[in-house]
Order: structure tokens, then sequence, then C-alpha cells
């Protein structure tokens, strides 16, 4: 089963090949490192601007992993 930063990287693979203007936020830092001083917690994990569109994609597992 894919984890969520896999299903995230997938996602942002298929925006890029198809043109579309996205961004990736890291809420999250890695494994022993304190978040970044300026992130803001529960953003979405990619933000898509597609004409006049803005979307927020939030990608969850149900077991959370």
């Amino acid at each position: 089963m894919k984890s969520e930063t896999q299903i995230v990287s997938e996602i942002c693979e298929r925006l890029k090949s198809v043109g579309i203007f996205f961004w990736r936020s890291n809420n999250f830092p890695p494994y022993g490192r304190s978040i970044p001083k300026y992130s803001i917690k529960g953003l979405p994990d990619i933000f898509v601007v597609c004409g006049t569109f803005f979307i927020g994609i939030e990608v969850k597992r149900p077991e959370g992993a």
C-alpha cells in the first residue's frame, strides 16, 4: 500500500506532466528535525492554480501512514 508521501509525489508528477502550475507545501520536517521557522500547520499538501481556480489538495490515508 502506498504512503501519503508516495501519493503526493504521484499527484505532483501528474500535475507537472500536464503543465498545471502547483507547489508542494512541506509542513512536516523529516524525522529528527524541527518544523521550519515560518511553517503554518494546517495547510494543504499541494497548492494548485489552474486558470481562475485555486485548489488545495490534502492527502490522507485512513491509518495516517
